[in-house]
């Protein structure tokens, strides 16, 4: 995984997750939506990040910029988390949220 994706794994939250991505993507262009689904599997926490910028043009130039993959007509970002979350509510089991 990419250095630059270092300090996302450190975020001590969902929310602090969700504005770290928007904050990276920004020179790109604005991100219209991020959606994260968050999973726990054998001990180890992950989030996949499924974002679409405000154009065709921004996207590709962020996936570019960043080394983004693309799933169908999203960019996503599968981090894995280096400590458990601390969002209320948020519990093991996988759930997708939105900002």
């Amino acid at each position: 995984m990419p250095c630059e994706f270092d300090h996302l794994r450190r975020c001590a939250s969902l929310s602090a997750l969700q504005a770290a991505v928007h904050e990276m993507c920004a020179p790109f262009g604005s991100v219209v939506q991020l959606d994260v689904l968050c999973a726990v599997q054998v001990g180890r926490q992950q989030a996949l990040c499924f974002l679409r910028m405000g154009s065709m043009e921004q996207e590709r130039q962020a996936q570019e910029g960043l080394h983004l993959r693309s799933f169908g007509d999203r960019l996503v970002l599968v981090l894995d988390i280096d400590h458990p979350w601390q969002d209320e509510g948020l519990a093991p089991a996988s759930r997708a949220m939105a900002p």
